[in-house]
């Protein structure tokens, strides 16, 4: 669920997005199932007004444990604020930061390896539409992260529980 501006929706102020998350979840109380994925400095707010069957997605983690990463957020943080989830393999990710199917393969295998569940994201450009190679560039990304996957769920059975879903 984005918190975007929709004419339905309490509008989004200038005091910054975690009053506009607030306001969003005011608004929709009885909001049923789902949840948000907030900044990483808003995640701990917005999870506290939350009912408890709705949950938060971390926007993104690093790919290895500890070391100087300045700025990244690493998958044993999310774990101990309590966020079951993170998307990872955003589009403007893989264009601006040259994220690599393969790299993107690699932090969802270390998300899993670490007890999160990952909604990862898949899919083309407009030139790749364009040129009909969205099947091709799909499954090469899928099968960047499937790969990855059973190799981690072979290697740790912390694994055996752990969920991926594909957001295309």
């Amino acid at each position: 669920m984005k918190i975007n501006k929709l004419t339905h929706c309490p509008p989004i102020n200038s005091t910054g997005v975690a009053s506009s998350c607030y306001d969003f979840l005011k608004y929709h109380h009885n909001f049923k199932g789902g949840g948000g994925d907030p900044p990483f400095v808003f995640l701990t707010s917005v999870k506290s007004e939350l009912r408890p069957e709705i949950q938060v997605a971390a926007q993104n983690c690093w790919v290895k444990k500890g070391g100087a990463f300045t700025g990244e957020v690493s998958a044993e943080m999310l774990v101990n604020l309590g966020v079951p989830w993170v998307i990872l393999g955003h589009s403007e990710r893989r264009a601006l930061l040259n994220e690599t199917n393969e790299f993107v393969g690699d932090k969802v295998a270390y998300a899993l390896s670490q007890g999160l569940k990952v909604i990862a994201c898949v899919g083309e450009t407009l030139e790749q539409r364009e040129t009909g190679t969205t099947m091709e560039v799909v499954a090469a990304q899928t099968k960047a992260i499937a790969g990855n996957y059973f190799k981690t769920k072979l290697a740790s059975t912390v694994c055996q529980k752990s969920k991926i879903l594909f957001y295309l």
